[in-house]
């Protein structure tokens, strides 16, 4: 299949893969709200599994600002500031896997789409701790905001990790889907193209080699032209012939000799 069909799947994938990761961030940030908005017990608590590995990763990037106390512009600059890297390594390495995958193989994607969303919500989760360190006029000496950046990037790891396979695997359907499509049966009046790679060169070379150099001993002469039929000719015409009388059967005749 020609190299154009194959970077429109690939930046088709790459665009709703990207979108899926910005729709998940921002829901994922607004449950996080709502979770402290109720108060749970849970979150923030290091003695708790549920508030560790569900919880604490939940909102990586940060969270819209739409439930609770948080200022809204605050909050929004925030998650747009950490999703700024997420959307650009996204449908990069989603697209780079969309066009690496040659041969047809949905691996690629899949691999290409999480390992694209693992490392974006990384750097998100630091870009949003940068924006957040920014926001809030700390000194760039004031304790704590190391930490702060390796929470956001662990947070961002393990985010990534879970949630780029559903990811990835909505890149996959994508791709595959977006292939049916280009590879549908042309219409009537559309002319098919031939794809060169899939001729067989073995039946040509042969062809060459015997019209220009054909093998020993099988040398033929050139066909001569066929030969036109004789035309029939004419026979010259035969003298008239007397008409038959009483003269004629009686005219005399030779002796003969006994």
């Amino acid at each position: 299949m020609s190299t154009t069909v194959k970077t429109g799947r690939a930046w088709l994938a790459a665009i709703v893969t990207t979108l899926v990761v910005v729709v998940l961030l921002a829901g994922c940030g607004l449950a996080w709200e709502w979770l402290v908005d109720q108060d749970v017990s849970a979150l923030g608590d290091p003695e708790s599994l549920l508030g560790t590995y569900v919880y604490g990763p939940l909102a990586p990037v940060g969270s819209p600002g739409i439930i609770g106390d948080r200022s809204f512009e605050d909050s929004i600059i925030q998650l747009g500031g950490g999703l700024v890297p997420v959307v650009i390594l996204v449908f990069l390495f989603t697209w780079i896997a969309g066009r690496a995958a040659r041969a047809g193989s949905a691996l690629t994607v899949l691999l290409g789409a999480w390992l694209g969303t693992v490392l974006g919500t990384a750097l998100g989760g630091v870009a949003a701790a940068q924006v957040f360190i920014w926001r809030s006029d700390l000194p760039s000496d004031s304790l704590g905001l190391q930490q702060i950046r390796f929470e956001r990037l662990q947070s961002g790891l393990y985010w990534g990790a879970c949630a780029g396979l559903l990811v990835g695997l909505v890149a996959v359907l994508v791709w595959v889907t977006t292939k049916k499509r280009v590879d549908a049966p042309l219409d009537d009046g559309d002319a098919p193209m031939t794809d060169l790679g899939a001729v067989d060169p073995a039946p040509v070379e042969a062809a060459s080699d015997t019209a220009f150099f054909p093998p020993p001993g099988k040398h033929e002469r050139p066909a001569e032209p066929p030969a036109t039929a004789a035309q029939p000719v004419a026979a010259p015409p035969s003298p008239p012939v007397p008409p038959f009388t009483d003269e004629t059967v009686r005219a005399p005749q030779p002796p003969r000799d006994l």
